[in-house]
């Protein structure tokens, strides 16, 4: 009797333990609290009634670390937990979602399972190793960046326009099936190839700090932006892109550089590679202006071809190595450096002589860090073995440029 009792005492009780969502942590509550979403003190627990119609929900910046209760906001859409204290996450429950930004916290594990209208996901500066997005399929805009992913599948996310994944570890990125792409930054992975050819949206691209030795973008035309800083790459054709707008280039190997179709270009950066030629002739190089150019360090650029002189020399001073030139017909442009594959200099460092072997020179000049030119040198054109003296001159790093009749090189040299 006492146990039937005791059963029907419960029955009876249950509708109002219903009516009841947990909230485990404190300061998940405290929030709830201060948006007025729940009242009094913290118990742990919020009436259901007050959360299941929410559309809205702003948590973040509150040092929650677990977010238990979330599934029975059944309603919402916007879902802001930045800068809390979260290693889990499971969203599953709230179908309706449509944006979650759960930025800055420490998730290993995110649950996106049954979230099939989601469409902005934002989980920036976490630490999440794996991720699931097969099953949002309206998945629009992703950012990812700093955590520790190696792999993403986005085969099933044909919508998807914006994507960063900056700052992972991503060996492999395909994005073949989504032709939406607008917008990719896929800097500092591990990357050893990038195929774009299916993404003809494409505006703007970013794959700095990987370890790419080929980047094909000639069916991008409709790209604006085109930074792949500190690659591997020889080749970079960029005459079917011929709205870019910005182009960074940096501290790769190429040799040979042409934007004379980008008349639309502003902004160059091409500094650090292996240049020989340079092609700037593109009729707009008054777009430039004197910031947003640089292709110094480059040891093998003797020429660069211009639209005027006058206006390369006035605003580009500091632009190039002291010794190269401008001109609006560079007479070896395009010339192959073959010649120069076999020269040998040597020794290096020298405290006097300087041989220069293998290569027919007709003439030698050396210049010092400061770019004044402090020797010179007529040499033998039938002899391919020659010899400079650099004795006298002061301990130091000098260049000295190698002429043979349309082709020159640089070569760094060290005296003690």
């Amino acid at each position: 009797m006492k146990i039937k009792l005791l059963f029907l005492l419960f029955l009876v009780s249950l509708p109002s333990f219903a009516q009841y969502t947990l909230i485990p942590d404190v300061n998940f509550e405290n929030k709830l609290i201060a948006l007025r979403i729940d009242s009094g003190v913290a118990d742990g627990k919020v009436l259901t009634s007050s959360i299941n119609s929410l559309t809205y929900l702003n948590v973040s910046s509150s040092n929650i670390t677990d977010l238990t209760g979330i599934q029975n906001f059944v309603s919402l859409i916007h879902l802001f937990c930045e800068e809390n204290q979260l290693t889990t996450l499971d969203v599953s429950k709230n179908v309706a979602l449509a944006s979650l930004s759960c930025n800055s916290n420490q998730l290993t594990n995110l649950n996106l399972s049954n979230n099939p209208v989601l469409k902005d996901l934002l989980f920036d500066n976490n630490q999440l190793k794996n991720l699931d997005v097969s099953k949002n399929v309206a998945l629009e805009n992703l950012f990812c960046r700093y955590n520790q992913l190696t792999n993403l599948d986005f085969s099933k996310n044909v919508a998807l326009q914006s994507l960063f994944c900056d700052f992972n570890q991503l060996t492999n990125l395909d994005i073949s099936k989504n032709a939406d792409l607008s917008v990719l930054n896929c800097n500092s992975n591990q990357l050893t190839a990038l195929d774009v050819s299916k993404n003809i949206a494409l505006r703007s691209l970013s794959c700095d700090y990987n370890q790419l030795t080929n980047l094909d973008v000639s069916k991008n035309t409709t790209l604006k932006d085109l930074f792949c800083i500190a690659n591997q790459l020889t080749n970079l054709n960029v005459s079917k892109n011929t709205l870019l707008d910005l182009l960074n280039c940096s501290y790769n190997q190429l040799t040979s550089l042409d934007i004379s179709m980008n008349t639309n270009l502003n902004y160059l950066i091409c500094n650090s590679n292996r240049l020989a030629n340079l092609n700037l002739k593109n009729g707009k190089n008054v777009n430039f202006g004197d910031t947003h150019i640089d292709f110094t360090e480059n040891l093998n650029l003797i020429c660069i071809q211009v639209d005027d002189v006058d206006y390369s020399n006035l605003n580009w001073p500091n632009k190039k190595n002291f010794y190269a030139t401008y001109s609006t017909s560079c007479s070896w442009l395009g010339i192959s450096e073959a010649i120069f594959d076999k020269i040998a200099v040597y020794p290096n460092p020298t405290k006097e002589e300087l041989y220069i072997d293998n290569i027919i020179l007709e003439k030698a000049t050396v210049y010092n860090v400061s770019g004044q030119l402090v020797r010179t040198f007529t040499l033998d054109s039938a002899n391919t073995n020659n010899t400079i003296n650099l004795s006298g001159l002061p301990k130091g790093v000098y260049f000295v440029y190698l002429i043979n009749q349309d082709a020159a090189s640089v070569k760094k040299v060290i005296v003690e």
